[in-house]
């Protein structure tokens, strides 16, 4: 009953505009797409996940695509695995490049083939044919034994906005390695510390 009256409160207190400023402002979740592109050991992996919001959009025309996915920095085009045709919607807006990186197609993938890129100053929003606003969207696509550098693209967050939004983080990450000797690092910490305890209270004794 309680954990019941508390999960209460929290929806309630979710749901109760907050006041900023003196006046009161209600809370307006924006459907977004996320696409991450990370280092991961020697490969890079982008992953889409999130819901696109195809108003304030323009449907432009539909065709194939289906690659594994691709990543083209210097035309700001970014774009996940997927078999199907999409369709393609203009109106949004946002950064012209990611890099100076010319087009490198994925080696595997799967997934929902959606993503963004820049046709002559006009950005393009690539989603699955016949797709339905803000349904869930869900990908992985791998280039195989690259880098970031290689791919030529600048590390950063890049976000492309219409009535929705869509988001690119370019990120790197530590390597196995790397977490296993910060691992190893922490560990041996705690041991020396519990040592120099365990002195101290030897001495005292």
């Amino acid at each position: 009953m309680k954990n019941w009256l508390a999960a209460c409160a929290a929806l309630a207190a979710f749901s109760i505009p907050f006041v900023a400023g003196g006046q009161a402002q209600a809370v307006t979740a924006v459907p977004t797409a996320v696409i991450d592109i990370t280092q991961v050991g020697p490969n890079v992996v982008m992953t889409g996940s999130g819901a696109i919001d195809l108003s304030g959009l323009t449907f432009s025309s539909s065709g194939p695509l289906g690659t594994n996915g691709i990543i083209w920095p210097d035309a700001a085009e970014v774009i996940t695995a997927g078999t199907t045709d999409v369709d393609l919607y203009t109106g949004a807006s946002g950064p012209t490049s990611m890099g100076p990186g010319a087009e490198t197609i994925a080696d595997s993938g799967s997934g929902d083939q959606f993503g963004v890129g820049d046709s002559s100053g006009t950005f393009i929003i690539f989603v699955p044919a016949g797709y339905v606003t803000d349904t869930p969207l869900s990908s992985t696509s791998t280039f195989d034994n690259t880098t970031l550098a290689k791919l030529g693209l600048t590390p950063g967050t890049y976000t492309f906005s219409w009535d929705g939004a869509l988001t690119v983080n370019v990120s790197s990450v530590p390597e196995p390695s790397t977490w296993a000797m910060m691992a190893l690092g922490f560990a041996g910490i705690g041991l020396l510390a519990y040592r120099k305890r365990g002195t101290g209270t030897l001495a005292a004794a």
